[in-house]
This record gives structure tokens, sequence and C-alpha cells, in this order.
């Protein structure tokens, strides 16, 4: 995914998108395949932290970003007081790693933190890395593991607010706010800039970011109007940070606060299931689906050509969505919030065998 950027109040100009995007790294050598997401228990750290042997590093890929290997020259691990562990490293002699080590481990986090290390740069690193005017940046594995890396400068003269915003984008590649695929209104965002999937509807509650197009995650997105740029910052707020930098819109209520702390918890996952079984005919068959984050539901039945079928979706015994008539299959879409639903499926004449596919999106 491109670097993920913060310009700061002092006058600092935001890295353009388009140089973002030219500038894309991702991260090798990661051994995970499977898509990561936070995970229980949240924790807050230990005041003291030790370095732990056997640092390793990942470092940046510089083909897609026509970077150097910045691989640092001395680099330690920390643990959290679940025994998590990240790395954090430096080419600057004499720094003191373990002053950005605290800072990290004290964030709201789960496992996710053992797939981040952070960078720790001179001004002129930073600009390889970052672009010109950006006070810290984020490098995010688009592979689906999860991983990734914060750049952030020594001379940051507001150091935690730098590393909690960047540790939300952080956050943002681990979780599933919309997902490939999927379109709210105007957004269809990958992974890694979609936020996450309670946090997204919470805020659309709160700012109406989707109904007033008051945010994008394209290329030609204004940096302060991209969705990443809203979740990072409302992490932040999460965490303690009162100087809110983005000035059209409020900060995060409650429950807004409240939804990205449940999908820290219980991160959403996309699924499809897939119910098979025989109808009789005029019968119906009911299939409860417990939902537990808003959801993009689609159900397609499927059974002998020519059988006339309806399928419906109904929530305390009232219709949200459905279809009916003739043909090979039948098809159930709604967008609905978390809650226990019945799906039902009907035969209006003989009887069949059937496949119904449930995507949970």
């Amino acid at each position: 995914m491109p670097p993920a950027c913060w310009a700061r109040r002092w006058g600092q100009a935001p890295l353009s998108r388009d140089r973002r995007l030219r500038r894309a790294a991702l991260l090798a050598g990661v051994a995970i395949t499977t898509p990561a997401a936070a995970t229980l228990p949240l924790a807050s750290a230990a005041r003291t932290l030790n370095p732990q042997p056997q640092p390793t590093w990942t470092a940046a890929a510089a083909a897609a970003a026509s970077i150097d290997d910045l691989t640092p020259a001395r680099v330690e691990r920390f643990a959290d007081k679940h025994g998590r562990t990240f790395a954090v490293g430096s080419d600057i002699a004499g720094i003191d790693l373990s002053r950005y080590a605290r800072i990290v481990a004290a964030t709201i986090h789960g496992d996710e933190i053992e797939r981040v290390q952070v960078l720790v740069a001179t001004d002129e690193q930073l600009v390889d890395l970052c672009g010109r005017g950006a006070a810290a940046c984020y490098y995010g594995a688009d592979d689906g593991s999860g991983w990734g890396q914060i750049n952030v400068a020594a001379s940051d003269r507001d150091i935690r607010h730098s590393l909690l915003h960047e540790y939300g984008h952080h956050l943002d590649n681990q979780l599933v706010g919309l997902g490939r695929g999927v379109r709210f209104g105007q957004l269809s965002c990958a992974v890694g800039a979609d936020g996450s999937r309670r946090w997204l509807f919470a805020r659309e509650r709160q700012s109406q970011i989707v109904a007033r197009r008051r945010v994008g995650c394209s290329a030609s997105t204004p940096w302060r109007r991209l969705l990443p740029e809203l979740f990072a910052e409302d992490y932040a707020y999460a965490n303690g940070i009162r100087e809110w930098e983005l000035r059209l819109f409020a900060p995060p209520r409650r429950a807004t606060l409240a939804a990205l702390r449940a999908d820290l918890a219980r991160p959403f996952r996309p699924r499809t299931v897939v119910w098979r079984g025989r109808v009789a005919a005029g019968g119906a068959l009911v299939r409860t689906l417990a939902l537990t984050a808003p959801t993009f539901l689609r159900a397609t039945a499927e059974a002998r050509r020519g059988l006339r079928l309806a399928l419906s979706l109904a929530r305390r015994g009232r219709r949200v969505a459905g279809a009916s008539g003739s043909g090979a299959s039948e098809r159930a879409a709604a967008l609905v919030p978390a809650g226990r639903y019945q799906l039902s499926l009907r035969s209006l004449g003989g009887s069949s065998a059937f496949r119904v596919r449930i995507e949970l999106r």
C-alpha cells in the first residue's frame, strides 16, 4: 500500500497523494499468509520495557519506492507486558530507543503489535522515506500479512502524536472497513485505507462522511479528506491525544470511539457460508444468521431450473430483502446492521435440492 503520511499544524505541507503512489513500498520477507487482525487481549504496556535478544528487522523493498535499503545500524526488540515483541531501530548514535518503544507499547493494541517495526530516522532519511514536508509515515504490506513499518523523525516535537497516528494506520492495515470489491455510497477502498467496520458506520452516523461525500480514498482525494487519515486521528484521540488536526470534522464522539474499540476486540472478517439441503414442494426452510457488525449481505439460491423459489431475509418478523421467480437462481442483497436475521427459502412449486451461497462482506 502507498505510505500514509502525516503533516502537522505548524505549517508542514502534506506529501501529495500522487507522489505517495509513486513512492509506494511493500515490506518483504514475511512468512504469514493469512490476513491478520488485532486480537484479544487488548493491552496497555508496562511502563518499563526491556530490550529483547536477537533483534530482527524486515527491510522495506526498494524497487517500488526507489529507496535504498534503510535497515538501521542498531535494532532493539521490546516487549509489552504480555510479552509481545516489536523492533525499534535507528542509525543515530546514542539514541534512547526505549523512549519510542514505551509510546508504542502504551497504545491500545493487540497481537498486531508484533507485526510492526519503528524506524527513528534523521531528518534526511525521513525525507527519503516519506517526502519533504511529512512529519511521519507508515509503510504497510498489501500481501495480507498485516506487516508494517512506522517512520518518524528523532527531531519530532510531537513524537507521541506522530507515533499514535501512524500506529492507527498500522491497525487500518489489519482491519476491514469495506474490503476489496465492496462499495458504500461513493466509497470503494482497499484494505489498509478503509478504517474498520463498526467505526466506519459509527463515523457515518456522527458526521455523514459518506452521505455528504466528505471523505474519499482515491488518488485525487485531498489529504485532509482521506478516510484513512480520519481513522488514524480517531485512533490517536482514543489514546488520549486531544490536539485535533482534521478541522473539517469534529473529534470522535463516545459512540464512535466505542465502535473503534469494538473493532479491535472483535474484528469483522468477511466470510462466505454455503447452505445446502432439500426443500419439499410448497415447503419452506429457515436459517438464522447472527451478525455482529454492519454487513453487506448477499444470498444466492440455486435449485433445479424452472422451479419457482422465494428467498427472503427478515429481522424480528419484518422483511429486509428478498426475491422470487422462476429460474436457476434467485438473489437477495442488503446492507444490514448487526443483529439476528432469518433467511428463508420457500419452494413455490415442486421439491428440489438447493444450494444457497451467503456472502457476508
